[in-house]
């Protein structure tokens, strides 16, 4: 039996075993990076905005959570994203932050107020 006929051998399983390495290495860098800028853009919320939180009532007499966001900067005028969900406007009290508001990082930075409101019931 010949042993150098084998394909791959100790140096396919060693190749293997590298790519895997890189692989993992890289995975765990891109979730650092990600934790990283959640972290940064949590910090510029609570350095640019000013959290408060409301209970709004409807018609009916119930009352909805709402968490409002506006910015630090009243120089200026800003346009208003209103969210509504049956999912929670986590996290509750004014002295937490979210790590993201709106659709994406960019809106934040643009400059708007946000509120978030909890609506009747729950899924």
């Amino acid at each position: 039996m010949q042993r150098g006929n084998r394909i791959g051998g100790w140096q396919g399983r060693a190749n293997a075993l590298l790519a895997c390495l890189a692989v993992v290495g890289a995975l765990l860098a891109a979730t650092s990076m990600r934790a990283q800028a959640t972290t940064s853009l949590e910090s510029y919320l609570r350095l640019h905005y000013t959290k408060r939180e409301y209970l709004v009532p409807m018609r009916d007499g119930v009352r909805l959570f709402t968490a409002v966001y506006t910015p630090r900067d009243t120089t200026r005028k800003y346009p208003i994203l209103l969210r509504r969900t049956p999912y929670s406007v986590a996290p509750y009290g004014e002295d937490k932050y979210p790590a993201s508001l709106g659709p994406s990082e960019a809106f934040p930075r643009a400059g708007y107020i946000f509120e978030n409101q909890d609506v009747r019931g729950r899924f």
